[in-house]
């Protein structure tokens, strides 16, 4: 990814439920940093990686919906609680 300083950048988060960030390049530091400052007003150093795309001027900022999935592990019928040795506890 190539963004020069006054570019926005938008960088997706593999946690569900974590919206994308987005920020302004105001410079870039070193060979692939780039000094951002982040729609929070922070600002910091950032390495882009894969997760990184430079946002078109004019772009509509739609926030992709995360939806998350919860499953819910059932206790087997007949089983009883275990012991600290690993094995089942009598009754």
């Amino acid at each position: 990814m190539h963004a020069d300083a006054g570019d926005r950048i938008e960088v997706t988060n593999n946690t569900l439920g974590a919206p994308p960030r987005h920020g302004e390049v105001l410079a870039r530091s070193g060979s692939t940093g780039l000094r951002v400052r982040w729609d929070n007003g922070r600002e910091s150093v950032f390495v882009p990686s894969s997760n990184c795309r430079v946002v078109e001027p004019g772009e509509a900022r739609n926030d992709p919906v995360r939806l998350a999935c919860h499953i819910e592990r059932r206790r087997r019928r007949g089983r009883g609680t275990m012991t600290s040795a690993g094995r089942p506890r009598r009754s």
